[in-house]
């Protein structure tokens, strides 16, 4: 599991949350069920969300949360972003923060990041109601403030560096 991958004297999702936790924002995970004895070590078990399986991919992720904080909005991050720069979550939240929309996503070359942005209860809420079951599809047909990323961030994950 990328998320348990240390780094440091630390684990990937604990890293990715950090940037939450400078700006005070609660932090939760999303895990599968039998993820949790992985995670328990290094994070307190009611921060765990357990995938409800409703969904397929990181939309599962999400929704579980929303189903668990249906009046939350919420930041998404992926662990597996480790070069992600602090100053584009602040981009992220000082655009939320500002505007009124139903998401808060970076549009680079034809191409959505889904993570590093955020997405509204009243907007996922809506999501469901209209069937939206992507992260592509949510940004793509919802009202989505656009946002740039800074020229030297890039969205980059580790899913072909992985052994195996």
């Amino acid at each position: 599991d990328k998320g348990s991958i240390p780094m440091g004297n630390s684990i990937w999702a604990v890293q990715a949350a950090a940037k939450a936790i400078l700006l005070n924002l609660d932090v939760y995970y999303s895990v599968r069920e039998e993820q949790i004895p992985l995670y328990t070590p290094w994070i307190d078990a009611a921060q765990l969300i357990p995938d409800n399986n409703g969904f397929e991919g990181p939309l599962n992720g999400l929704m579980s949360a929303h189903q668990r904080l249906p009046h939350q909005d919420i930041l998404l991050l992926a662990c597996d972003m480790t070069s992600l720069q602090c100053e584009t979550v602040y981009t992220t939240i000082r655009e939320y923060i500002s505007c009124d929309n139903e998401f808060y996503a970076f549009h680079e070359n034809g191409f959505w990041q889904p993570f590093c942005a955020v997405y509204t209860a009243g907007g996922l809420q809506r999501a469901l109601d209209r069937q939206l079951f992507s992260l592509e599809d949510l940004l793509k047909k919802g009202d989505t403030l656009i946002l740039t990323p800074p020229e030297n961030e890039q969205f980059l994950n580790h899913n072909e560096h992985l052994p195996g």
